[in-house]
């Protein structure tokens, strides 16, 4: 047997889940056995963006079905791109599911100012007759 052998001793430090700890390296950013990195070099992600779920939910039920469906599903996207470490496509989907939502809200207050112009319109005139 060798004598300089020394048998390893497990790592007793907890650091908070970021560390050398449970198999999980800290080299320049979140790395684990799989070999993910999300391209922050000193290993501190951004804040996750909002992903206005709550107002694509809104627009759906209120407003605009089909573009608040489109938001819901941008907003759905955010945090699972946030997890995987692409923040720039995180951003990107959260904008998109603000943009969708906004679309919509716009447009279904748009019908709604129509409908209600059309149906005043159309008791005036039937009120005339």
């Amino acid at each position: 047997m060798d004598q300089n052998y020394q048998p390893q001793q497990p790592n007793q430090q907890y650091n908070n889940g970021y560390g050398n700890n449970n198999g999980y390296q800290n080299n320049g950013g979140f790395q684990n056995n799989g070999g993910f990195q999300n391209g922050f070099g000193n290993g501190n992600m951004p804040p996750k963006p909002d992903n206005n779920m709550v107002l694509a939910i809104l627009v759906t039920l209120c407003c605009c079905l089909p573009l608040g469906i489109v938001g819901i599903v941008k907003a759905s996207q955010v945090n699972t791109l946030y997890m995987a470490g692409q923040y720039q496509a995180a951003v990107a989907s959260a904008a998109d599911a603000k943009k969708w939502s906004m679309i919509g809200l716009i447009s279904g207050l748009v019908i709604n100012v129509i409908s209600f112009i059309f149906y005043f319109m159309a008791g005036m005139f039937s009120a005339m007759m």
